[in-house]
């Protein structure tokens, strides 16, 4: 039975910002939703990026990069989303339809181009949701963004960025107004610590991947059947805590109500 996995899951994790290039062990009962279908002792990691405004840019770019994280100075960081921010700018400025929202209509369109500019334009301008969409057409990436609360429960922000097939997946952790990158130590092992070259830092998931696979059926459970859902008195962190099997029987049971 469903009930069985009712529970109060919060997270005990410290709430102040990790430092950049810090990281931290995914806690529970995130790393119930990470670790399924992990077969090769994976690790996954919340990683510090600077809280300068533009931690979303940061957090997609070190997802992105390894290099990013840990080879680029602060000031080298720093200066770079300043260029990305003018540049986005300036692309919305001449009319790039290619990264706005593909619903919006033209009327809509120069509205949300004006807003989006105004942050991007003031480059210590806090990058909000509105920016999300911009960003996931640039980088041509989905975003899953979990959000941890002050109390330490856990949501799935709803609706961030479409969710495009095929494009690669970033999940982020937005805590006290502030995006960290998750990302995946292959093999758990270190190459900075244990001088493995082969092992590799990624914060990119496939579409088909265990996590992001359970990720879309979590969307799905909290979007479209979200009235639905609150019949079973289930959180976020519950639903990380079942297999995707028992996800699975649960939206067939959500589906058919």
């Amino acid at each position: 039975m469903l009930s069985e996995y009712v529970g109060s899951h919060v997270i005990r994790m410290r709430l102040r910002h990790l430092t950049p290039g810090e990281y931290t062990r995914v806690p529970h009962p995130l790393s119930a939703l990470f670790n399924e279908g992990n077969v090769n002792e994976d690790v996954f990691y919340v990683m510090g990026v600077p809280a300068d405004g533009s931690c979303m840019l940061h957090a997609i770019l070190c997802a992105l990069s390894v290099e990013y994280c840990f080879e680029y100075t602060a000031e080298e960081k720093r200066e770079h989303v300043v260029r990305l921010r003018s540049t986005l700018s300036d692309l919305l400025r001449h009319g790039d339809r290619s990264i706005l929202p593909s619903s919006i209509d033209d009327a809509l369109a120069e509205h949300y181009r004006n807003v989006v500019q105004r942050e991007l334009d003031d480059p210590n301008a806090f990058l909000g949701q509105e920016v999300a969409t911009v960003l996931s057409n640039h980088y041509h990436v989905n975003m899953f963004v979990i959000r941890l609360a002050p109390n330490g429960t856990l949501s799935l922000l709803p609706d961030f960025t479409p969710l495009r097939p095929r494009r690669p997946s970033l999940v982020l952790l937005f805590r006290d107004r502030h995006y960290e990158p998750i990302v995946c130590l292959q093999q758990g092992r270190n190459p900075w610590v244990d001088g493995d070259n082969d092992v590799r830092l990624t914060g990119t998931f496939r579409w088909h991947d265990p996590l992001i696979k359970k990720m879309r059926l979590l969307h799905v459970l909290l979007t479209k059947y979200n009235k639905r859902m609150r019949d079973y008195a289930l959180n976020f962190g519950d639903l990380c805590s079942l297999t995707f099997r028992e996800l699975a029987d649960l939206y067939r049971q959500v589906a058919v109500a």
